[in-house]
């Protein structure tokens, strides 16, 4: 069963640096979260 993470912004009205560094983070979060879910599928076969 695929996990679903689901992120909010911290506060509203962020400036558009703000905004970047937070979607980099949960792009990076995301794109590390996928690595470890095949890795551990992988395992299990």
């Amino acid at each position: 069963m695929a996990k679903r993470y689901y992120y909010k912004a911290p506060k509203k009205n962020l400036t558009d640096e703000e905004i970047e560094a937070w979607a980099a983070q949960v792009f990076e979060n995301l794109m590390s979260n996928i690595d470890t879910d095949e890795a551990m599928e992988d395992e299990e076969e």
